[in-house]
């Protein structure tokens, strides 16, 4: 029981630092509170109004512009609550830098001290999710779901958390063989943003990709949970058993990296 208080500390501590650290420019973070809900309504909520402009009760691929503009809020506020911000370039700059010399002599693991630092950047954008999903329901833009389906949103939203946070991980990892992995990351982001439904539904896929996307977790990152909200349905349990699938084998695979990377590291100036 003494053990696991100590390291209750340590998490607790980590995360207290980790905050302040990102609340010291309260104007910086009251920009980020706001500026998200203008910058979507000058972009997705003009480009899809443009698109059926001519005909807003038209259909594409089973969408009205209703439908569409709805489909295109939830997709917004989910990415909120689960975006992660580059967050593998810390871990990076760590392993280039050396610095993970220092935390293989403290008494805090180096992933779980990562993991403290991601817990608070989640706060901090489970509060800019809220305020924004709040403005929009107040608005009536979108229909308030049930509290079922909020329950099962939130189920998703904490495994897309866990499976952020281990992807990122072994992004960062990479940094033991790569001299800069910026580049990987923008590109797994921008395949997983489309291959999620987050541009564009995966009704405008085609039937056998979609099919082959079903036994990936990129549907569940975006698509599904949003699904759920927007009344459409979706086999709740199996995507939810896929998601977490995914997630434990994100997790030993960066065990695994870790360890093969730590046989390749020479810590130097200690």
């Amino acid at each position: 029981m003494i053990m696991i208080y100590k390291n209750f500390l340590k998490w607790q501590t980590s995360v207290q630092v980790f905050l302040s650290r990102s609340l010291i420019y309260k104007a910086n973070f009251l920009a980020i509170l706001i500026i998200p809900v203008f910058v979507f309504f000058a972009i997705q909520y003009s480009l899809w109004h443009s698109i059926y402009s001519s005909n807003p009760e038209k259909e594409i691929q089973g969408y009205t512009l209703s439908r569409m503009i709805e489909y295109q809020f939830w997709v917004f506020i989910f990415n909120l609550f689960v975006r992660s911000y580059f967050f593998s370039e810390n871990i990076s700059s760590h392993i280039r830098l050396g610095k993970i010399s220092s935390f293989l002599l403290y008494p805090f693991h180096f992933i779980a001290y990562q993991f403290s630092s991601f817990i608070s950047d989640k706060i901090i954008q489970f509060t800019i999710a809220s305020f924004c999903f709040l403005i929009i329901v107040s608005m009536g833009l979108v229909q308030t779901p049930s509290i079922l389906d909020i329950l099962k949103f939130l189920s998703f939203i904490f495994l897309i958390t866990l499976y952020w946070f281990f992807a990122q991980i072994i992004l960062g990892f990479f940094s033991f063989w790569l001299e800069e992995t910026w580049s990987l990351n923008t590109a797994v982001r921008f395949i997983s943003a489309f291959l999620s439904g987050s541009i564009l539904p995966l009704e405008f896929f085609p039937k056998f990709l979609t099919d082959l996307l079903l036994w990936t977790p990129f549907p569940y990152l975006a698509y599904f949970p949003v699904q759920i909200l927007t009344g459409q349905g979706g086999d709740f349990f199996n995507s939810l058993f896929i998601l977490l699938f995914w997630v434990i084998f994100l997790f030993f695979l960066s065990i695994k990296i870790w360890k093969k990377g730590l046989n390749l590291y020479t810590g130097t100036g200690m």
